[in-house]
């Protein structure tokens, strides 16, 4: 059954290829499809129990595929081929708040950061190179206190990466140079995921290969695959140890290839909501989940009593009576990936639903952002975290999409304000004139 699982993938890796001529690593279909062979094809090779649920339950084993082929429909359904007018197709925003949505970005992460210090060490050393999930447990339990400072920085990233987009393509080097270090290190300062930063630091990577026109080598991409391997294994035992354990790494091919077992196998959270399924022990949310994708936007320090609007934190609490639960990799919020989530909420047709919305979600996404130079560095950052979700949820991919073009479209309505009453004064001198 795996075999089929890696047919399926790699055969819609191998048509894509063929309909675009050259390969991209960079595309976010390629992105999924790696994705999918890390949880359905390597996973189950070096898990053993994962293996037997796909080679002995046919029911389980085709659900899944059947879940994969609803993703890929919902990604090639041709209902956003035609681009449609909106603001984001119109010209360059004015960058005439700019240094506001910095200033609030460093404000934020700098709170952020003294909040997490003063609630874990009290030592700002202490905190750069300690582990951060501990720091990160005691953070959640102190009454979000951070919740607000979070939602901003959410907020203000995209913006200050359109404007990095916007200082590159104006060549304007110094300003950019300025606007990646501050956004490296304010992920840095405030990260408890290691993606992010991975993502930052490819950042170089894909400009220059994209204001060059070049494509992507095989070699360059199996090249940047061990850098992400080694620092997804790295970053790791920073969060969960600190620096301090950096230097005892077991850089042999044995404990790499322990990590990536533990870093690509989150099914067991979804096996373990199937044999509920299975067992008739299944409490459904029948569209729950869905419902609290807007309440996400609500700073849990304005609302104390805010249900658990997260699926992931949800199941964990109701699975294992707590928000934080021991894992074979130690201790954290367990992941149940899109397929678990939509089996939550109506059965085996929840599955299908959340991967066909799933995908369909993402091409509407690209065909918003994902042709325009301008918005590159944005649809690259947040087109990887697309993919990554698939671990995770349906709705962390809505939430962070819909957070994404809600300070858009923001931004560019403040900068059509400020444009409008410009031209107004230009008219006023041309009357003038004459």
């Amino acid at each position: 059954m795996i075999l089929v699982f890696a047919c399926v993938i790699i055969g819609h890796q191998l048509v894509f290829l063929l309909m675009r001529r050259r390969f991209d690593p960079f595309d976010v279909r390629t992105l999924i499809d790696v994705v999918l062979l890390t949880m359905w094809v390597y996973a189950p090779l070096t898990d053993r129990s994962l293996r037997f649920s796909l080679e002995n339950d046919l029911s389980f084993s085709f659900t899944t595929l059947l879940g994969i082929v609803s993703l890929y429909i919902g990604l090639h359904l041709p209902i956003w081929k035609r681009q449609t007018a909106s603001i984001f197709q119109s010209r360059a925003p004015i960058l005439h708040m700019q240094w506001l949505w910095l200033t609030l970005f460093l404000a934020s992460t700098l709170l952020l950061t003294y909040q997490k210090i003063q609630l874990s060490s009290g030592d700002i050393w202490g905190y750069l190179t300690g582990d951060r999930l501990s720091a990160y447990q005691v953070f959640l339990t102190e009454e979000y206190r951070g919740s607000i400072s979070g939602r901003i920085i959410s907020f203000t990233q995209p913006i200050l990466l359109l404007w990095l987009a916007i200082a590159l393509e104006r060549k304007r080097w110094m300003q950019a140079s300025l606007l990646y270090l501050v956004l490296f290190a304010g992920i840095v300062l405030i990260a408890t995921v290691r993606l992010p930063i991975i993502i930052l630091l490819l950042i170089p990577v894909y400009y220059y290969y994209r204001s060059r026109n070049r494509p992507v080598t095989i070699p360059a991409t199996l090249i940047c695959v061990s850098v992400f391997v080694l620092l997804m294994f790295v970053l790791n035992i920073w969060r969960s140890s600190g620096l301090r354990d950096i230097q005892n790494i077991d850089f042999s091919g044995r404990g790499l290839f322990n990590s990536i077992e533990l870093n690509f196998n989150p099914i067991r959270g979804y096996e373990k909501l199937w044999q509920m399924h299975a067992n008739g022990q299944m409490h459904y949310e029948y569209g729950l989940t869905y419902l609290y994708v807007p309440l996400t936007a609500i700073p849990r320090a304005l609302w104390q009593n805010k249900p658990q609007v997260s699926m992931e934190a949800r199941w964990t609490t109701y699975l294992f009576g707590q928000h934080f639960a021991v894992a074979d990799e130690g201790w954290g919020v367990w992941t149940f990936t899109v397929w678990g989530e939509g089996l939550v909420q109506f059965g085996v047709v929840g599955i299908f639903l959340n991967l066909f919305l799933y995908g369909i979600l993402i091409a509407w996404m690209e065909n918003k952002i994902g042709r325009s130079p301008r918005f590159s560095l944005i649809w690259f950052y947040y087109s990887i975290l697309a993919a990554t979700y698939l671990r995770s949820s349906f709705t962390a991919l809505a939430w962070t999409i819909l957070w994404v073009f809600l300070a858009l479209g923001i931004f560019y309505y403040s900068s059509a304000k400020i444009r409008k009453p410009n031209i107004s004064r230009c008219h006023q001198h041309l009357d003038a004139g004459f």
